[in-house]
């Protein structure tokens, strides 16, 4: 009996441009995900909740607080720059201006510091980023 030779490899699929579909496709979930979009997101998670149970609050230095919180909310304010849609973000800010002007700007005032414009500013900035969080759309 002979045997036929049989040519296997025009029957084979050949897996060289599914490979590269594949890479292809992977190339373009990577780059609609920006690596510094997730990263400034998740910065911007950890510092909304700042307020009650965060650093600031357990720290039992007061003049260190005193002189960080502007910092923080600084970097919220240039966070929110970037993402602008990130309501929690706003509301953390909202919430730090008020407690920085009522802890460190309006208790002075009522103890007999001399009254200074920057209560008012504080106040005035935090009730602003606050309307803008309210009424930012949601998704």
């Amino acid at each position: 009996m002979l045997l036929a030779k049989v040519d296997f490899r025009a029957a084979s699929i050949s897996l060289s441009p599914i490979l590269r579909a594949i890479k292809f496709v992977l190339l373009l979930v990577l780059l609609a995900c920006s690596p510094k979009r997730y990263a400034l997101t998740q910065l911007a998670v950890a510092m909304s909740g700042i307020s009650e149970e965060g650093a600031f609050a357990r720290e039992d230095d007061p003049e260190l607080v005193r002189d960080a919180v502007p910092f923080a909310l600084k970097t919220m304010e240039t966070l929110s720059d970037e993402l602008d849609e990130h309501v929690g973000l706003r509301l953390g800010m909202a919430r730090g201006f008020a407690q920085y002007a009522y802890a460190f700007v309006q208790q002075p005032a009522e103890l007999g510091a001399p009254p200074t414009r920057r209560r008012r500013r504080c106040c005035a900035r935090g009730a602003f980023i606050c309307a803008r969080a309210i009424t930012a759309p949601r998704d």
